[in-house]
């Protein structure tokens, strides 16, 4: 699936298999430990407040089940291992089953329902607002209920972490500024409301955005590493960091499969690194700074313009979105570092222009490169009305494909009656049907297939990078790794 399709589909971008659990309400799982009395008490001290909205839910929508994403995201995301030692998400869901805290978990219901079924569009610091005090609330409520009241520091910090990660899940649509918008779109046209406002400073997010795509289209193709003033010029460094940025694109493009602010900046994360490993693959153990970096970190993105049928990769918004709701005590030392890095580079990409930008990069020959970027955009426009065409070509397949299954299934549905008929013997009996294959069988082998997939794509980039290792050492690390490319680089880094 295209990263435009995972924008597109009603999961919105969904990165774990969401499921449902139910807290029953039974009297004999409770053991005295919490009395009803006291839950109705403590419900009333955490009022979510919506800027001078106050709204009350019913007990109807008090009962409603809240949606979790029932995965351990670390099988399906890249982590360090410090990381895989601490974070523990599906472990938080089961304490949240826990009968003792059930409070934890109506506030935590509450809170949810409330915001989705707001139709006010709130400022990005209204949100970060929001979240922040209902977070701390929610922590103070740790220390008060069990499982959370007993737990050691470590579990707790995990507790807190997997929280903002649920609540960011599940208010996802209401937070990321491209979904926002297109929430923002769908409630016009229901109530055909011409009044309503957008937030300036989402809506500025989404152009600035927009803006940086263009930028990295348009000039990406035509910028080098000489123009950014880089000493890894040389075409035997350009070759291999070209094999380096197969690699660092992949973990980017998986940003926008992830909704939590934690796990979009874990891929953030896994990039850079795979910059610092070319880095550090050239120089050996040579001290690197931010001048060595930043060049190269621009280089990469804007390189994402190699495939010129990529979709937009919302870069500022998700960076946005992980600085705004990614909580202070989680976001300091290395993740503070690539972040701001990255915002830089993005910021550098925003402010290219026909009158900025040869005072932003070095060129020694302006009109050969105007000529470049000119055969760059007649391209790119080319490509768009192909595109158009394409478009307006598959839609016309999608139409008469729908009426020849509409056909199909009515003819299906005639010859399926007689067919009933037919199975019928003179004694009244009916033939047993022939069993069809599981479903869940086929899902299992696409998933096995999709598995393998990874893997052989993977391989093929390692094998890339490291030519001087054996098909069986690359395989030893890789797996020694749980298949971590990251890891795995900096691994056979040090063995060369």
């Amino acid at each position: 699936m295209s990263f435009q399709e995972h924008f597109d589909s009603d999961n919105e971008y969904a990165d774990d298999n969401i499921n449902e659990f139910d807290i029953g309400k039974n009297d004999d799982m409770h053991n005295g430990d919490i009395e009803s009395t006291e839950v109705a008490q403590t419900e009333d001290e955490y009022k979510l407040t919506e800027f001078n909205e106050k709204e009350k839910l019913t007990e109807a929508e008090e009962k409603q089940e809240i949606i979790v994403n029932d995965v351990d995201i670390s099988t399906s995301q890249n982590f360090s291992n410090a990381d895989k030692d601490t974070f523990d998400f599906k472990s938080f869901l089961d304490y949240l089953k826990d009968p003792r805290a059930e409070p934890i978990l109506k506030y935590t219901r509450s809170f949810i329902s409330q915001i989705l079924r707001s139709e006010r569009f709130y400022n990005l610091k209204e949100q970060q607002k929001l979240l922040d005090d209902f977070e701390k609330f929610i922590h103070k409520k740790f220390s008060v209920y069990e499982p959370f009241k007993s737990m050691e520091d470590e579990k707790l910090a995990n507790a807190k972490d997997c929280m903002e990660k649920l609540l960011t899940n599940k208010l996802y649509v209401k937070l990321f500024s491209p979904l926002y918008y297109k929430s923002f779109k769908r409630v016009c046209a229901v109530k055909e409301m011409d009044n309503l406002m957008f937030p300036d400073d989402h809506a500025t997010i989404i152009s600035n955005d927009k803006l940086i795509w263009n930028n990295i289209m348009e000039y990406g193709a035509v910028i080098s590493l000489e123009n950014l003033e880089t000493e890894e010029t040389s075409e035997e460094n350009i070759a291999l960091l070209n094999k380096f940025l197969k690699v660092f694109n992949r973990e980017l493009f998986k940003m926008g499969k992830f909704r939590s602010p934690r796990d979009k900046l874990v891929c953030l994360l896994n990039s850079c690194k795979i910059i610092f490993s070319f880095l550090k693959k050239r120089r050996g153990d040579t001290s690197l700074s931010a001048d060595d970096f930043m060049p190269l970190l621009i280089y990469s993105i804007l390189k994402i313009s190699n495939n010129v049928d990529t979709e937009n990769y919302w870069l500022l918004s998700s960076m946005t979105y992980i600085e705004t709701f990614r909580q202070s005590e989680f976001l300091r030392g290395e993740e503070s570092y690539y972040l701001m890095s990255f915002q830089g580079a993005l910021q550098f990409i925003l402010e290219l222009g026909q009158d900025s930008l040869f005072s932003k990069i070095k060129v020694d020959d302006e009109i050969k490169f105007k000529n470049k970027l000119d055969e760059r955009k007649g391209f790119l426009v080319a490509k768009k009305i192909e595109k158009e065409e394409l478009t307006k070509e598959e839609l016309y397949k999608k139409k008469m494909e729908h009426e020849k299954n509409i056909q199909e299934q009515k003819n299906t549905e005639e010859e399926g009656l007689l067919s009933s008929l037919l199975s019928v013997n003179w004694f009244g009996s009916k033939q047993e049907p022939k069993s069809s294959p599981s479903n869940k069988t086929q899902e299992q082998i696409e998933i096995k297939k999709q598995i393998l997939d990874k893997e052989k794509e993977d391989m093929e980039s390692l094998k890339e990078m490291f030519p001087q290792f054996d098909d069986s050492i690359l395989k030893d690390v890789y797996y020694t790794k749980n298949k971590n490319v990251p890891l795995t680089i900096e691994s056979l880094l040090e063995l060369i």
